[in-house]
C-alpha cells in the first residue's frame, strides 16, 4: 500500500513539474520594444510619422513605409513595408533598426528571433554586439541570418535562436558581448517587402 501511495506521489510531482515548465515557456518577454509598430511618433527631422522605438541606420537607408491595408498587415492595424532606395551605392547595406534600449545579456543565453514577412527579397535579422566597459558602450561586431523570401503574397514566419558566446573577436581583441541591438537589412537592389509582429525572447531554463 505503501509502495502504491508513493508512486501516485511521484506521477502527481512529474505532473506538477509539467505544469510549471509549461508556465515558464508561456511567460517568456518580447524583448523589443513597439513589435507590430502600432505606435507612431512624428519624425523631429522630417516631421513623418515613423514607428516608435525604430529607425534607418543614418548611412545605410532603406525606405520604409507605414502601411494599414488589411491585406498587408499580419495582425493589429499596421504594418512596415521596406525598399531598398533606388540608384543608392550601398544596396546591400540598407538597415532598419530598434537602437534602445539595448538588451543586457549574459554569455550562454539563448534568444529566439522571429517575425512574419512577406514579400521579394533577401532580409538579414540580425544583432548588433557591444560591451559595456567602464561605462560605456563599444561596439564590438555582430551575427545575422539570411533568409531569403518565396515571392509570395502569403506571410509566412521566419524564425532563429542565437545563444550568446563567451567572447567574441574584433579587431583583433577578445571582447565580451553584453549588450544587443537589434536590425533587419535589406540585401541587394529593388528589394519590397512587408514585415509585421517582430520578437526577441529569451530562452527560459529551470
Amino acid at each position: 500500500m505503501t509502495k502504491l501511495r508513493n508512486t501516485v506521489i511521484l506521477l502527481s510531482l512529474i505532473v506538477l513539474m509539467a505544469g510549471v515548465q509549461t508556465t515558464v515557456s508561456a511567460e517568456e518577454e518580447n524583448l523589443l520594444k513597439n513589435p507590430g509598430f502600432e505606435i507612431l511618433v512624428k519624425d523631429k527631422k522630417s516631421g513623418d510619422m515613423v514607428p516608435k522605438s525604430w529607425r534607418t541606420q543614418p548611412n545605410y537607408k532603406c525606405r520604409v513605409t507605414i502601411v494599414t491595408d488589411k491585406a498587408d498587415v499580419h495582425s493589429g492595424q499596421r504594418a512596415v513595408k521596406l525598399e531598398t532606395l533606388p540608384n543608392y551605392k550601398k544596396m546591400f547595406h540598407n538597415d532598419f533598426n530598434q537602437p534602445y534600449p539595448a538588451i543586457n545579456v549574459s554569455a550562454g543565453e539563448k534568444y529566439k528571433v522571429s517575425f512574419w514577412a512577406k514579400g521579394t527579397g533577401s532580409i538579414r535579422s540580425g544583432f548588433y554586439f557591444y560591451e559595456l566597459k567602464d561605462g560605456k558602450e563599444a561596439f564590438v561586431g555582430g551575427t545575422n541570418k539570411i533568409f531569403n523570401l518565396s515571392e509570395s503574397d502569403s506571410w509566412q514566419k521566419y524564425s532563429w535562436t542565437y545563444q550568446i558566446p563567451e567572447q567574441v573577436t574584433h579587431v583583433g581583441k577578445l571582447r565580451n558581448v553584453t549588450k544587443l541591438r537589434f536590425a533587419f537589412t535589406l540585401n541587394g537592389k529593388d528589394f519590397s517587402m512587408f514585415i509585421d509582429d517582430c520578437s526577441v525572447e529569451k530562452e527560459l531554463t529551470l
